[in-house]
């Protein structure tokens, strides 16, 4: 999984640029807040971490999209 390195600020102002789903929207703040891993992400979410690692790499290229 991509480790992202930005402020909070960066976060916000990529993802007023971005459309993500609600479920890609929770990963990233998962992902954000905690560094978890997939599996617990996933438990978090209720769907699989094969889901979660889908959805990342789709955020991952919505974010290098903007920046």
């Amino acid at each position: 999984m991509y480790k992202l390195e930005f402020s909070k600020q960066e976060i916000e102002n990529i993802k007023s640029k971005i459309y993500l789903t609600k479920l890609q929207n929770k990963i990233l703040d998962l992902k954000l807040e905690n560094e978890k891993t997939i599996e617990g992400i996933a438990m978090e979410c209720h769907c699989s971490p094969k889901t979660v690692s889908n959805q990342w790499k789709d955020i991952i290229e919505k974010i290098s999209r903007v920046i």
